[in-house]
């Protein structure tokens, strides 16, 4: 089918009460199973390439495969650059075939933020290409400041004319989440989301889910979060899976570790998609 419009996508999301799972991904063996686990579960997914990955996989590279895998399957599949801070790499991924993107310019003043986004969001809209940013900011797990101090959350008031300025299409939010692995159990502030879901006119994603408790994750889709991006949880069990398949007396093949990783993932990836998806939606 043709690959999902991120837009969308996350309307139906927010309007249907589920979260789409939004996997960070870095090869044909992680795209292809997160886009089987959505054919499974009936639900749309985002595959999406963190910049830093770059020297893992080109960007040309994620592209064609993510595209190849999106268009064989049953149901809509993204194709996202994720957590951007360099306009300039945006711009890249948007003449490669990147269905939208994330820029954050949350470490930047208020007014530059604002500046930047929105020259984005006029450049990616002419082109077809839809604008994920963050206000509040989403930082480090390891750092229980980033996600303990409530002064970094993500403010309404600064989100209503910063949401008005830019025109973008989601926004990123920070009520209590950190990227990575966190030192401290985060708990995040369902309350504030509340009022912001209530009050903003579009879509809000979630950052940094990784191993926060799967009841706050239901919480916070229950809330009206839309997208939930997941990255460290996933890679970590994959990991796992793989080394798994070494403690053999036989040295496996990398096709063996790969092949021996699969169910073990897609069993993961099923009890997740179930997670954010409360009311048992089909997209299919």
């Amino acid at each position: 089918m043709p690959l999902g419009c991120y837009k969308e996508m996350l309307a139906d999301a927010k309007a249907r009460g589920y979260g789409i799972p939004s996997y960070n991904v870095y090869n044909y063996e992680t795209m292809r199973l997160v886009a089987d686990a959505a054919e499974e579960s009936a639900l749309p997914c985002i595959l999406m390439l963190y910049p830093g990955l770059k020297n893992v996989i080109a960007m040309e590279d994620f592209v064609a495969m993510a595209h190849s895998i999106g268009r064989r399957s049953k149901v809509p599949v993204g194709v996202h650059l994720d957590h951007s801070f360099d306009l300039s790499e945006v711009y890249q991924a948007i003449s490669m075939g990147f269905q939208s993107v994330m820029y954050d310019g949350s470490r930047l003043s208020i007014a530059e933020n604002t500046a930047k986004t929105a020259e984005l969001a006029r450049v990616a809209h002419a082109m077809g290409v839809d604008v994920e940013a963050e206000l509040g900011l989403v930082g480090s797990g390891s750092r229980t400041e980033d996600y303990k101090n409530s002064d970094l959350y993500t403010k309404l008031d600064e989100a209503l004319i910063f949401v008005q300025d830019t025109g973008v299409d989601a926004l990123a939010v920070a009520i209590g989440n950190s990227h990575g692995v966190y030192i401290e159990t985060p708990n995040l502030d369902i309350a504030l989301l509340k009022t912001l879901v209530d009050a903003l006119p579009l879509p809000l994603v979630l950052h940094g889910t990784s191993h926060i408790p799967n009841d706050q994750v239901m919480a916070a889709v229950a809330t009206g979060i839309a997208k939930v991006n997941i990255a460290t949880e996933f890679l970590q069990l994959f990991g796992s899976a793989v080394a798994q398949q070494c403690k053999g007396e036989k040295t496996p093949n990398i096709i063996g570790l790969m092949e021996g990783a699969r169910t073990p993932v897609l069993e993961y990836l099923a009890a997740k998609f179930a997670l954010l998806n409360p009311k048992g939606v089909r997209v299919i």
